[in-house]
C-alpha cells in the first residue's frame, strides 16, 4: 500500500518540479519611455503654474487637462502601472513568486525613501522662500504652515503619509499602488482575468460610500490629495494590461477602427465643452446646448469615471497611432524624452524643485510672456538633459539596470 501511495505521488510531484513557463522578454517599447518622459515635461509645467497661481501663464495652457478633462497624473499612473506589470508579471514566471515580491517591495521602499528626500528638499524651498524672499502666504496656502508652527508634529506624521502639504500628496499614492501589484498580480495568476473584479470593486465602493484616508493637506484639507482607493483602479488596470501585453507579445488590446473612432469622438466631445467654458465656442453648438455639472464624474480626488475614460481614450490612441518603431524615437529630442521616461523618478523630484524655481524667479522679477517661456524652456532642456545623462550611465553600466 505504502509502494503505490508513493508511486502515485510521483507524478503530481514531478509536475511541480516542472518549471513554469517563461514567456520571451520583449524588447523595450520606446515609446511607453518617451510618452512617459514628455508628460515628465508637462508636470514641470504644470507644477510651475500651481506653486503661485498666476506666476506662469504659459505652463497652465500646456498641460492637457486645460484641453479636456484627464492630465499628467492619470496618464502617469497607467502606465506606471502597464510598466510593473509586465515586469512582475516576467519576474514571477521566471523566478517565483517570492522574487518577484520582493522586486516589488524594493520599488515601493525606493520610492518611499525618494518622497522622504523630495519633502526635506522642497519644504526647504518653500521656507527659504517664506522667511527670506517674501513669499509667506505659501505656507498657510500650500499647507507647510504645520511644518513651520509645529515641526515636531510635522516630521511624525510625514512618515506614515498623514502629513501631505501640497505637491507631497503624489508619490504616495504611488507608493500604495506599488505595493498592491504584488498582491493583485498574484490573484490574476490564479482567479485570470476575474481579478479585475476586486480593484473595480473597491473604485465603485469609494464613490458610493466614499472611502478615503486621513491626512492633513493645504489648507486643513483632512484627506489623502490623490485617494489611492480610487487611483488604484488605473494603476492595476495598467499592471493587468502589461502582464496580458507580456503574454501576448504586444497584442493586450485589440487595434480596432471603430475604438479609434470612439476614442476621437471622447476626446472631442472633452475638448468642446473645455473651450466652451472659456467662451470660445458658442456653447449651443454642443449637443442639446449641453455643458454638463459633471461634479463627482470629475472629481480630481477619487478619480472620477470621466477622468478614467478620457486618460484611457488617449492612452489608446497613442498605443494605436503611435508605430512602435517611429524613427524619431531614436535620433533628435527622442533619446532624450526616452531617457526622461526610464528615469521619470529622479525627473520629477527634480522638475517639482525647478517649477518652484520659475515661480519664484516670476515673482520677483516680474512676469513677461518672454521670460516666463525662456524659464519653463530652460526648466525642460535641465530636465532632458538630465535624463539624458542618466540613460548614458545607466548603458555604460548595464549590470546595475533594473530588468524589464
Amino acid at each position: 500500500m505504502r509502494l503505490s501511495t508513493a508511486a502515485a505521488r510521483q507524478p503530481e510531484r514531478h509536475r511541480a518540479a516542472t518549471p513554469r513557463r517563461v514567456p520571451p522578454r520583449p524588447g523595450r517599447d520606446l515609446r511607453l519611455d518617451a510618452l512617459r518622459g514628455w508628460l515628465q515635461l508637462t508636470i514641470f509645467m504644470a507644477h510651475a503654474a500651481l506653486v503661485a497661481p498666476g506666476s506662469t501663464r504659459i505652463g497652465g495652457w500646456i498641460v492637457h487637462t486645460a484641453w479636456g478633462y484627464s492630465d499628467s497624473s492619470e496618464q502617469f499612473i497607467f502606465t506606471s502601472g502597464l510598466g510593473l506589470g509586465s515586469v512582475f508579471a516576467l519576474k514571477y514566471a521566471r523566478d517565483g513568486l517570492r522574487p518577484a515580491l520582493g522586486d516589488i517591495l524594493r520599488r515601493t521602499l525606493r520610492l518611499y525613501r525618494a518622497h522622504l528626500m523630495l519633502f526635506a528638499a522642497f519644504g526647504a524651498l518653500v521656507l527659504l522662500g517664506a522667511f527670506t524672499l517674501g513669499f509667506g502666504d505659501d505656507l498657510p496656502r500650500m499647507g507647510w504652515d504645520l511644518l513651520d508652527q509645529q515641526p515636531a508634529r510635522a516630521l511624525l506624521l510625514t512618515p506614515p503619509l498623514i502629513y501631505q502639504p501640497q505637491f507631497m500628496e503624489i508619490l504616495p499614492v504611488f507608493i500604495v499602488c506599488t505595493l498592491l501589484v504584488g498582491p493583485f498580480m498574484w490573484l490574476v495568476e490564479r482567479a485570470g482575468d476575474a481579478a479585475l473584479v476586486v480593484p473595480f470593486a473597491l473604485y465603485a465602493a469609494t464613490h458610493a460610500f466614499g472611502l478615503t484616508l486621513p491626512a492633513i493637506g493645504p489648507e486643513g484639507y483632512p484627506h489623502w490629495g490623490f485617494n489611492p482607493f480610487g487611483w488604484q483602479l488605473l494603476y492595476l488596470l495598467g499592471a493587468w494590461l502589461g502582464r496580458r501585453s507580456l503574454l501576448t507579445q504586444g497584442r493586450a488590446v485589440p487595434h480596432h477602427p471603430a475604438l479609434v473612432v470612439l476614442c476621437v469622438v471622447i476626446l472631442a466631445w472633452g475638448f468642446f465643452v473645455r473651450i466652451a467654458t472659456y467662451g470660445w465656442w458658442p456653447q449651443a453648438w454642443l449637443p442639446f446646448g449641453w455643458i454638463p455639472a459633471l461634479d463627482w464624474l470629475i472629481i480630481k480626488e477619487n478619480l472620477g469615471p470621466v477622468l478614467v475614460i478620457h486618460g484611457l481614450a488617449i492612452a489608446y490612441l497613442c498605443a494605436t497611432c503611435l508605430p512602435r518603431d517611429a524613427a524619431w524615437l531614436s535620433r533628435g529630442i527622442g533619446p532624450y524624452l526616452t531617457g526622461v521616461g526610464r528615469h521619470s523618478l529622479q525627473a520629477y523630484c527634480v522638475g517639482l524643485c525647478l517649477s518652484w524655481a520659475v515661480a519664484a524667479v516670476l515673482r520677483l522679477v516680474g512676469y513677461s510672456y518672454v521670460l516666463d517661456a525662456a524659464l519653463l524652456i530652460a526648466g525642460c532642456a535641465v530636465i532632458l538633459l538630465m535624463g539624458r545623462e542618466l540613460d548614458r550611465r545607466r548603458v555604460a553600466t548595464p549590470a546595475s539596470a533594473p530588468a524589464r
